[in-house]
């Protein structure tokens, strides 16, 4: 490659409603109501000269161009009714309501490569046939209505709950989205519509003033995101394959989780939890199969899955200026009817940092990530990311109660390293593997202005 030169751009737009009543109307105490509009834009356009004579390796002699494009609007509403009263020994907060949210979300793709000696378009570029489309164009319509109490007697307070869960998902399988899968099952891209209703209870216990003992049941819906049930893509160049999983039904789970915390005055704090999860169906990405030199690779359902594991954090302010952070997960995953690793769990990662912040709205912080080497994939021949520690550091300034400005140096030690989320599936030996690394060093800014 001789030149590149790209211009990406984001635009999003949100428009939000709100209402809110403290005194009673109707049967209800107090009243919330919000609507919404969002649209995001992204472009992402880049133009590279190429040459491809060994005689002359600087002599031009092609040109591609490349137009990408994400857009997305959603659109949705909530409203959230309040009631509190006394009863069977227990002071009753009563929430319900019901939300309900459209999505519409389509990613179109173009390029072309100009032979610069003879003039001729190619359209079919390093194995991929354009224009096409990662996923269909795709519409989600989800809702839901949902109840909760909260019960405080003394020390003691319950919270049950429940909620319904709908979801409706619209794909319209064009012929961009064919020439992108290139495979027969892209002709099976189907609708879902999905009813789940999913019950929880809490339990907190205050020990004393400065610490509190709670646990919880939850029965937990996950339907699968649009790009989940119908991504296809093709790359013949880099020889994988993407398929359409149109039978990826929603994930459902049953989870307890049980916890210490504790705040003091000055606003240190902290939490320690251990947790067990069981998941039905759970939704996973897998290599599926190997056809015509192409790796394929699909989300499926693993029928049965535990994951169990341990999260504590907490923050210590030893100056009203001044803090310490620090914070560690650790997971185990297995699918029970294989005894074989869970590949989306990550490994364990330790979180350390201090923070500074002064009245007039400015803030400062250091924070180092460790992880640990992950050892634990569902292949001997996929590739482990790499144990990695990166230090990052940001800085923020509230100029206004309105605006913000932020900026920060990420990675500053310039590390190369992995996502494990980002490798699964990957080779051992991939000659490709470098790609799915992290970026090294690199510095952000950003500013937000809220009206």
């Amino acid at each position: 490659m001789l030149d590149s030169r790209g211009d990406d751009r984001s635009q999003r737009w949100r428009v939000t409603a709100d209402y809110t009543r403290d005194s009673p109307i109707g049967f209800a105490d107090r009243l919330e109501a919000r609507a919404w509009f969002m649209r995001l834009e992204r472009t992402e356009n880049t133009v590279q000269i190429r040459g491809t004579s060994a005689a002359d390796p600087t002599l031009a002699t092609r040109r591609r161009v490349s137009d990408f494009e994400f857009d997305q609007d959603i659109v949705g509403g909530e409203v959230q009714l309040g009631n509190r009263f006394s009863g069977l020994g227990f002071e009753h907060g009563l929430t319900y309501g019901a939300t309900l949210e459209r999505v519409a979300s389509t990613r179109p793709r173009d390029r072309t490569e100009t032979n610069l000696q003879t003039g001729t378009v190619a359209t079919t570029i390093a194995g991929e046939s354009y224009p096409n489309k990662n996923f269909p164009d795709t519409a989600t319509l989800q809702g839901g209505l949902y109840v909760q109490d909260e019960m405080v007697a003394g020390r003691y307070t319950i919270t049950p709950g429940l909620r319904l869960d709908y979801y409706n998902l619209r794909p319209d399988a064009d012929d961009d989205f064919r020439r992108s899968a290139q495979t027969s099952q892209a002709q099976d891209v189907r609708p879902m519509d999905k009813l789940a209703l999913s019950p929880k209870l809490g339990a907190v216990v205050r020990l004393d003033e400065l610490f509190s003992l709670y646990g919880q049941y939850a029965h937990g819906f996950r339907a699968p995101a649009y790009d989940n049930v119908n991504f296809g893509f093709t790359n013949r160049i880099y020889g994988y394959q993407i398929l359409p999983a149109d039978n990826l039904q929603p994930e459902t789970s049953d989870g307890v989780e049980i916890g210490l915390r504790g705040r003091s005055a000055d606003g240190s704090n902290f939490q320690i939890a251990g947790f067990y999860n069981h998941y039905s169906d759970f939704i996973e990405t897998a290599v599926v199969g190997n056809s015509g030199g192409l790796t394929q690779f699909q989300y499926r359902n693993l029928s049965s899955v535990t994951i169990y594991g341990a999260e504590a954090r907490g923050e210590y302010r030893f100056n009203p200026r001044w803090s310490v952070r620090g914070s560690t997960a650790y997971a185990h995953g297995e699918d029970n009817d294989t005894n074989q690793p869970i590949d989306s769990v990550d490994p364990w990662r330790f979180v350390g940092g201090i923070a500074w912040q002064h009245e007039n709205g400015l803030r400062a912080e250091a924070n180092v990530t460790h992880s640990l080497r992950n050892d634990r994939t569902s292949s001997d021949t996929a590739f482990h990311a790499p144990s990695y520690t990166v230090l990052d550091l940001a800085v923020s300034y509230d100029h206004r109660p309105n605006l913000t400005v932020n900026a920060g140096l990420f990675n500053v030690t310039d590390e190369k390293y992995f996502n494990s989320q980002d490798v699964i599936g990957l080779a051992a030996n991939s000659q490709q593997r470098d790609l799915y690394a992290q970026p090294g060093r690199y510095a952000a800014v950003n500013v937000t202005y809220r009206w």
